[in-house]
C-alpha cells in the first residue's frame, strides 16, 4: 500500500491539524541573498568599511561610478552646513585624493600618532575629514585631526562623523564647531543619497562593484538591518499564531516524519543491497558488470546509494547508477511527494573527480521511479531493475553511436 493512504493516516491524530496551515494566508518573506559581508565574518568590522568606502570615494578607482559617493557626501554636507563659503561651487569633485588611517601629528597629539579614519583632499583646496564610527562610541581627537589639516596649508577643513548609530551625542570640541566644520552624518542619511543617484551612475559602471555597493549598504545600513529582524519577528508571530492550541499534534508530525526517514533510510539500504546482489546485467547481447558501490549521502535523511557499472568496450569510464530519497524540501521543489524514489545517471572516470550534471546521461538529471518508498519491497525492487536496465541501455546506444561516429570519421 503507497505510503499516505488511509491505512496510515487514520492513526495520526496532527492529520487534521496539519490541514489548517493550507488554509492560512502567510506573507513569505523574500529569501535573504548571501552577502559577502555577512559570509566572511566581518559585517561590522570598522576597518572593512574604512576601506570600502574610500574605494568608492576614489573618482580613479575602476568601479566606474565616478565621483557618486564624494558628491553625495559633498551635497548633504553642504545643505546641512551654516557656513556656505566652505563649500565653493566651483570645486572639482573629481580632483581629489582619497587615504585611509591617515596619520596626524596636530598640536596637542603628544607623542603617539593618531590616525584619521578617512581623508579625502578635494582639488588641493578642501580637506574632508570622516571619522568612521560603526560600532564604538566618539572619543576621538577631532581637533588633533584639525590641527594637522591646518598644518599642510587646508585652512578650513570639515570633519564628519558618520556613524550608524541613532543614539550617538556629537558635540562641538575646542575650535571644531557642528554645523560649521564639524558634521553629524548617519549612515542611512547617506546611503539614501547614493542610492538616489546610483541608478543613473550604474549605467555604464562597474557591475560587480555596483553588487558590492549595494551589499555593504544592506549590511551597514541599520534601517535595513532593522526592517529584516521586523520581517523575521513578523513571521515568528504568525507561525506561534497558527500553531496555538494544536502544538501536541504539530509535535507528533515532527516526530512521525524523523520515525519515516530512519525506516525509509533502512528500506533503501535493504534494497540497495538486493540491487548490488546482480554481479552482471545483460542488455542487448552485451554484458554490464558490477565495477562498485557507494554510498553518495551517508548522512543526509534518508540516503542515496550508487551502483557503478563498467563499461562493454571501455576500459576507464563507468555508468553510474543511483537511487535516492532526499530531504522533504528538496523532494517538494522537484516535484514530487515525501515519499517519492528517485534516480539519476550519469558518467564517471574510474580515477578522478565525477562531474555529475555535467555528464549526465538521465534527462531531466532526477528522475521519479514510478513506486513510491511506501509501496512493497519487491514491487520497489522490481522498478529499480527495471529502471537500471532502461539506462544501461540507453548508455549502451550511446557508446554504440560514438563508436561509430569514430569509424565513419
Amino acid at each position: 500500500m503507497e505510503y499516505g493512504s488511509s491505512m496510515y493516516t487514520a492513526h495520526l491524530p496532527w492529520h487534521a491539524a496539519l490541514l489548517r496551515f493550507k488554509d492560512l494566508a502567510v506573507d513569505q518573506p523574500a529569501p535573504e541573498r548571501m552577502n559577502v559581508f555577512g559570509i566572511s565574518g566581518f559585517p561590522n568590522r570598522e576597518i572593512v568599511s574604512s576601506n570600502i568606502l574610500a574605494y568608492f570615494f576614489d573618482p580613479a578607482n575602476p568601479h566606474g561610478l565616478k565621483d557618486l559617493l564624494l558628491r553625495s557626501l559633498w551635497e548633504l554636507l553642504k545643505e546641512r552646513g551654516r557656513d556656505k563659503s566652505r563649500f565653493p561651487d566651483d570645486v572639482d569633485l573629481s580632483n581629489c585624493s582619497v587615504a585611509t588611517e591617515y596619520p596626524a601629528h596636530g598640536e596637542g597629539a603628544g607623542k603617539g600618532t593618531k590616525r584619521i579614519d578617512i581623508l579625502v583632499k578635494i582639488d588641493d583646496r578642501v580637506a574632508v575629514i570622516i571619522e568612521n564610527k560603526v560600532d564604538a562610541g566618539l572619543y576621538n581627537p577631532l581637533h588633533i585631526y584639525r590641527h594637522q589639516l591646518e598644518g599642510e596649508g587646508f585652512t578650513e577643513p570639515l570633519t564628519v562623523v558618520l556613524h550608524r548609530s541613532n543614539g550617538m551625542t556629537i558635540t562641538a570640541a575646542d575650535d571644531v564647531n557642528l554645523g560649521v566644520s564639524l558634521f553629524d552624518l548617519s549612515y542611512d542619511d547617506f546611503f539614501d543619497r547614493i542610492l538616489t543617484g546610483l541608478g543613473e551612475a550604474s549605467l555604464n559602471a562597474d557591475l560587480r562593484s555596483v553588487d558590492i555597493l549595494h551589499q555593504f549598504i544592506d549590511n551597514y545600513s541599520p534601517r535595513r538591518i532593522g526592517q529584516r529582524m521586523n520581517e523575521s519577528n513578523t513571521q515568528i508571530d504568525n507561525f506561534l499564531e497558527q500553531v496555538k492550541g494544536v502544538e501536541g499534534e504539530l509535535f507528533q508530525a515532527m516526530e512521525d516524519y524523523r520515525t519515516f526517514t530512519k525506516l525509509s533510510r533502512e528500506k533503501m539500504h535493504n534494497l540497495y543491497l538486493s540491487l548490488a546482489e546482480d554481479k552482471s546485467i545483460t542488455v542487448d547481447a552485451e554484458t554490464f558488470t558490477l565495477f562498485d558501490t557507494y554510498d553518495w549521502r551517508p548522512q543526509s535523511i534518508p540516503t542515496a546509494r550508487g551502483l557503478r557499472y563498467n563499461l562493454p568496450g571501455i576500459d576507464d569510464w563507468t555508468i553510474n547508477i543511483e537511487f535516492l530519497l532526499v530531504s522533504l524540501q528538496e523532494t517538494i521543489e522537484r516535484g514530487g511527494s515525501a515519499g517519492t524514489i528517485w534516480c539519476k545517471a550519469f558518467w564517471a572516470p574510474k580515477e578522478g573527480e565525477w562531474n555529475l550534471e555535467k555528464d549526465a546521461l538521465t534527462s531531466p538529471f532526477y528522475q521519479q521511479l514510478d513506486k513510491s518508498i511506501g509501496s512493497g519491497d519487491e514491487a520497489i525492487r522490481s522498478a529499480m531493475r527495471e529502471k537500471r536496465e532502461e539506462i544501461l541501455a540507453q548508455a549502451l546506444e550511446c557508446i554504440r553511436v560514438t563508436f561509430t561516429s569514430n569509424e565513419n570519421g
